[in-house]
């Protein structure tokens, strides 16, 4: 029996950060790592959808654009149609605004959309201020707590090894249980 892949979202913030091989500074070189790292083990695909396609569009380096154009070539981008969840947009609209939010969360439900819409529901970002929001909102939209959040550019993640270790969905990586800075 064939095992199913994680399917991975993986966020324009970590495509626009992704750095060339001459890259030194700390944030291209691990966005840039952590892309080889998912190119690098065949269980691991992308989750596509028209919003990430349009970020992506508009902000990937041209590294994340030849990593992307790999993982399609070998199959490795799963397309999830008709992922918007009006009902989930509603319940972010409210939790928002009781929070005092601003767009951060709007602008960003279709990470968690996307997540949803699959069995890994698993966001690859380096948005930790999105990642707090939307952790701070679990209590309002249960369903956000089981989400996997990690950011690519925080060594103490250890995303590679996680990465290496199947990506497993631990706990302490949930929105759930995610503490966001003050």
């Amino acid at each position: 029996m064939r095992k199913r892949s994680r399917q991975l979202v993986v966020d324009a913030s970590i495509a626009h950060d992704a750095g060339s091989e001459s890259a030194t500074h700390p944030t291209p070189v691990r966005c840039r790592a952590f892309l080889q790292e998912i190119a690098a083990h065949r269980g691991y695909t992308m989750v596509w959808t028209e919003a990430i396609a349009e970020e992506w569009r508009r902000h990937a380096s041209p590294f994340a654009i030849r990593w992307r154009v790999r993982m399609a070539s070998t199959q490795r981008i799963v397309d999830v149609e008709g992922e918007r969840d009006d009902a989930l947009r509603e319940a972010i609209d409210l939790a928002a605004a009781a929070l005092e939010a601003g767009g951060i969360m709007q602008k960003d439900a279709h990470l968690v959309e996307a997540a949803l819409a699959t069995t890994s529901r698993t966001v690859t970002s380096r948005d930790d201020r999105a990642r707090g929001w939307f952790a701070r909102s679990t209590r309002r939209i249960p369903r956000l707590a089981k989400i996997v959040w990690v950011n690519p550019d925080v060594p103490e993640e250890n995303p590679i090894d996680w990465l290496r270790g199947g990506a497993k969905p631990e706990p302490p990586r949930t929105l759930a249980h995610y503490l966001p800075p003050v």
